[in-house]
């Protein structure tokens, strides 16, 4: 029995439709209705969610082990945890990940997972998770499968890509320069593939930028990783950011204007470039850069 037949089964229990489960949670009915199909499976957040609301155990969701109900108190357990073990040391002597570097991206000490006894907390499967998209935590729970998640993917022809498909971050054919806005990052057909990278999640859409001003932060032609701001409640003060007007797209430091609160002063790492004042009602969309992978740098 696949992913998908244990979540029709589970919807089937619970007697809800993908329509109800997205009313009710986090998840959008698209994102549902893939998994019901079986043309993607969910990250073990979503996983999580969805066990959760159907009221069944998520290691039975997730890899088909132990009862379909099991007592609240093993709910956020997963099996194995030996094994387990055995596969993180694997996959970080494949990828060259020290212990010291795997400690700091999951704040989770490697040395405390040895005491462990024949079980393992979901939260550290979802730290891991976080931290190290590319790695398959089908496999990581259960050891069957392949270590990785399809690799990075890029692709001529956007317009037969079934994003569904694609491990890590989504990048757009948009770049950070001047432009149209009519290319939005809302529009998913300019995805054109992804980057399967530690570090690189899904909810991380990923541009591609094209002009100087932010060297030697970004250079031209790095990836990267940006998410989006809600609202100027909530903004990162002197970070950089990625910034879509009416005729320009570009990467920027955002400062205060200490004269005027309706404004923002858009900052350039590159000398040679002047500050820029503009109306913060100017600006379409924002987002904040998160990762850069860059062929000069390593990744950020």
């Amino acid at each position: 029995m696949e992913f998908k037949d244990r979540l029709i089964k589970a919807i089937e229990k619970k007697g809800v439709t993908s329509y109800k489960i997205a009313k009710d949670t986090s998840l959008s009915r698209a994102s549902i209705d893939r998994y019901i199909n079986g043309t993607s499976s969910p990250d073990v957040d979503k996983a999580s969610i969805l066990s959760s609301y159907l009221g069944v155990s998520i290691d039975w969701l997730v890899t088909g082990r132990g009862s379909m109900i099991e007592e609240k108190k093993q709910e956020n357990k997963y099996h194995d945890a030996r094994g387990l073990i055995e596969r993180l040391t694997a996959y970080i002597t494949e990828f060259d990940i020290s212990i010291k570097e795997f400690e700091q991206n999951t704040d989770i000490r490697y040395g405390d997972l040895g005491y462990l006894d024949e079980m393992i907390d979901i939260s550290i499967i979802k730290k891991i998770n976080k931290k190290y998209p590319n790695l398959n935590i089908s496999w990581l729970l259960t050891g069957e499968g392949k270590m990785i998640k399809d690799e990075t993917v890029f692709v001529e022809h956007i317009d037969e890509i079934d994003y569904s498909q694609l491990a890590g971050s989504l990048v757009y054919n948009i770049d950070g320069t001047c432009g149209p806005v009519s290319r939005s990052l809302e529009d998913k057909t300019f995805i054109i593939g992804a980057i399967n990278l530690p570090g690189f999640d899904r909810d991380m859409p990923v541009v591609q930028a094209k002009e100087d001003s932010m060297i030697p932060r970004i250079h031209p032609n790095d990836y990267v990783g940006i998410q989006r701001v809600l609202g100027w409640d909530i903004i990162y003060w002197g970070k950089m950011h990625f910034v879509i007007m009416e005729n320009y797209r570009m990467f920027k430091i955002l400062k205060k204007c200490k004269d005027d609160p309706d404004s923002v002063i858009l900052h350039s790492v590159n000398e040679e470039y002047e500050d820029i004042k503009v109306k913060k009602s100017d600006i379409l969309e924002l987002y904040i850069v998160k990762k850069v992978l860059s062929l000069k740098t390593e990744v950020m």
